[in-house]
């Protein structure tokens, strides 16, 4: 085959069946947009391929209560479902179903083990109570209605395979005891990649045990650790979590007297894990803080515990690391004798400030409405079975709480009896009568016992 000139923008193929016609620039033109077309046809269709290809690369872990029954306020109740990938696979998307008016918060962890083999069971111990044999960790946690988690491009916790974890367990707290014919669906849906992903995700909790003053106002309560890890970590979001009267929360890095914020939030708004402020290392040698600030209108001190009416100051930072199969990092701090203060210099002045965070939500204190609403008067009388009787009667004259009509009034009285008894040996001020502390907060401390105590109604 040859080809001849003919004029320009023409050619004349010559092959060995004589001349062909000649092809104008307009065919060639035409010849050449069709093969753009059939390129572009082959390569989309290679990356719908691709793309289909991730889609299969990742799925859906679906876990829900089995339409649970909340037996009384404050109930804690857990479910679990097996993590059934044959290789590894990580979580990158956390995605709840649940309402605040239903639930306090919603704790997700993984384990090696559940607590229970039933489908669901009740949990109100903490962790010893979730998981069973083998460790456990934190994977998320939820509250006030805090929309969905996706997690950054290449990170995720690793479950499943040969990972320590091998069941995920949801433990959600209850706010109330459901009326008739009432139960709950909630949990997660978790997204897994079944892709390998260079980083591996944690939570480090710091938080304290101890008390918040009655009438306290802009009281710190104060941890730090230092990081004693040989790998370096990446804080990349932080979660605040109180109950009712905290105002504010914030996390730092102290590395060589110098403070790098991690996360400043309160905890009054929608409770999930916020971008951090700052990304930074933290290595070996380096110091984690946090600092709860409470602004308390209760007349009595409030304990950290896991009721409703209790408090908590419990700060998570998620952070990233390279290394696998991690475990989860704790550091709390006695709430009356540990100050930063005491350890660190240049303590930073902006630590309890609401500064460039949006006005927060104006939640009610339930305790504070039960106190100045129906507790507030002192009583003259004994503690005992018949006065427990008028003062239930006085409660539900003054309040709408129908709930504490049918309390188990024996329960109450032991309960109450272990809380004066606390309340005595706490006494802050020697000039402060127990005998009076006990008459002037008889009918409160009972109101926040019966909270705490079993309901039978």
């Amino acid at each position: 085959m040859m080809i001849s000139d003919r004029k320009p923008g023409s050619y004349t193929i010559m092959t060995n069946k004589g001349i062909q016609h000649p092809r104008s620039r307009r065919d060639r033109m035409l010849i050449v947009a069709g093969i753009v077309v059939v390129l572009i046809l082959v390569t989309g269709y290679a990356i719908n391929a691709e793309a289909e290809d991730v889609e299969e690369e990742l799925s859906t872990l679906r876990i829900r209560m089995p339409k649970v029954v909340s037996t009384a306020p404050d109930s804690h109740f857990c479910t679990a479902v097996k993590v059934d990938t044959k290789k590894t696979a990580y979580v990158v998307d956390f995605e709840p179903h649940a309402s605040m008016e239903t639930a306090h918060h919603m704790s997700l962890t993984g384990c090696e083990h559940p607590y229970s083999t039933e489908s669901y069971w009740k949990c109100e111990k903490g962790r010893k109570s979730v998981c069973g044999k083998g460790k456990g960790r934190w994977l998320f946690v939820w509250a006030l209605d805090a929309p969905s988690k996706k997690l950054p491009e290449g990170i995720g916790f690793q479950v499943g395979g040969d990972s320590n974890i091998q069941y995920v367990v949801v433990q959600l707290h209850y706010k109330d005891k459901f009326k008739p014919g009432v139960t709950d669906s909630s949990g997660y849906d978790l997204k897994l990649s079944l892709k390998p992903l260079k980083y591996q995700a944690a939570i480090y909790t710091l938080g304290n045990w101890g008390y918040i003053p009655a009438h306290a106002k802009d009281f710190h309560t104060e941890s730090a650790c230092k990081w004693n890890g040989d790998d370096v970590i990446y804080p990349f979001a932080y979660r605040p979590h109180a109950h009712n009267i905290g105002t504010v929360m914030s996390g730092y890095r102290v590395r060589d007297g110098v403070w790098t914020e991690i996360g400043r939030w309160s905890p009054k708004f929608p409770e999930t894990f916020y971008n951090a402020t700052n990304y930074v290392e933290v290595r070996k040698g380096d110091y984690l803080a946090a600092r709860c600030t409470w602004d308390s209108n209760r007349d009595t001190r409030t304990h950290f515990g896991p009721t409703n009416l209790d408090e908590m100051c419990n700060f998570y930072i998620m952070y990233y690391t390279a290394k696998n199969n991690l475990t989860d990092k704790m550091c709390f701090k006695n709430a009356q004798t540990y100050h930063w203060i005491d350890h660190f210099p240049n303590v930073p002045e902006g630590a309890s400030s609401l500064e460039g965070i949006p006005t927060p939500p104006n939640r009610t204190d339930p305790l504070e409405a039960i106190q100045h609403g129906a507790g507030s008067k002192a009583s003259k009388q004994t503690v005992g079975k018949s006065d427990a009787e008028d003062i239930r009667k006085n409660i539900l004259k003054k309040t709408n709480l129908r709930k504490w009509e049918n309390a188990d009034w024996k329960s109450a009285e032991s309960s109450m009896n272990e809380i004066f008894e606390r309340l005595v040996d706490n006494t802050p001020d020697n000039k402060v009568s127990p005998v009076k502390k006990k008459e002037t907060e008889r009918e409160t401390l009972l109101l926040q016992m019966l909270q705490k105590s079993k309901i039978d109604n």
